[in-house]
Formats: C-alpha cells, sequence, structure tokens
C-alpha cells in the first residue's frame, strides 16, 4: 500500500483552515510550526498509521497542536485555545473525510488531550496538544 499520510494530512488541513475563528481572530492551520506566529495558530504535527496488509483498513492518529502564539506572563485565559480545541473536534468527528486515494472516519474518540507551558524569554506560551484516532479506508 502507498503512503497516505501525504494526502491524510491535506485532508485535515482543508478541513481545518478558515475554520478555526475565536472572536475575529482566525487560528491558521500549518503543517510544521511556522518560524515566527505573533498569534494563535494550529499544526498538524504527527500523523501514525498502522496498516496490518489484511485488509483496506488502517489505524491512524493525529496529534495536533493549538498554539497561543504569543508568550504571556502571570495569567493566561485558556479559554481561546480551548474554544479552538472544540471547534476541531467538531469539524473532524463522526463525518466521512474523502481524498483521492483514501476514505477515513474520525471516531469520537480523543487519545489525548494535554496543555503544556512553553517559557520564553518574554514569558511562558500555552500550548494545548490533542491527539486523536481515526480509520483510513483505501477506495
Amino acid at each position: 500500500m502507498t503512503d497516505p499520510a501525504a494526502e491524510i494530512l491535506a485532508a485535515f488541513e482543508t478541513a481545518l483552515n478558515g475554520k478555526l475563528t475565536n472572536g475575529s481572530d482566525n487560528w491558521p492551520v500549518y503543517l510544521s510550526k511556522p518560524k515566527s506566529e505573533g498569534r494563535g495558530y494550529v499544526v498538524l504535527s504527527d500523523l501514525n498509521w498502522y496498516d496490518d496488509g489484511g485488509d483496506d483498513d488502517m489505524d491512524c492518529s493525529l496529534t495536533i497542536e493549538i498554539n497561543n502564539g504569543t508568550p504571556t506572563i502571570g495569567q493566561v485565559l485558556l479559554a481561546p485555545m480551548n474554544a479552538i480545541a472544540s471547534t476541531i473536534v467538531s469539524l473532524v468527528s463522526k463525518i466521512d473525510i474523502s481524498m483521492t486515494s483514501y476514505k477515513m472516519r474520525v471516531l469520537p474518540y480523543i487519545e489525548s488531550n494535554d496543555l503544556f507551558w512553553d517559557e520564553s524569554s518574554y514569558g511562558a506560551i500555552p500550548r494545548k496538544v490533542l491527539r486523536i484516532r481515526f480509520i483510513c479506508r483505501k477506495k
């Protein structure tokens, strides 16, 4: 079976890009961490898939990082990151996402939902990490 990674990541980027907003702020979706971004953004950071060779189904998991983008000193409101995480789950859960060679269904299953504080010289930058599981099936 051919490697479906590029097609899967492109499908997720298309499904999410332009649809992640908090108030009037649009949170762009990237396939790798941008060098500099002064606002909130999302990175599709780690895709894993397993093909057992026995059928046309593959078990997949994708790590999605939700980055506040702005260092903050003191208290940080996490509501914007939580809202973006909820939007991501609602946009991809229980729907079929078609690609050229594959079709996938994201299960209503979040493997993990973790919060990290990345230190910078300007303060802490909150980052939420979602890991979701889904099935990808060859057409």
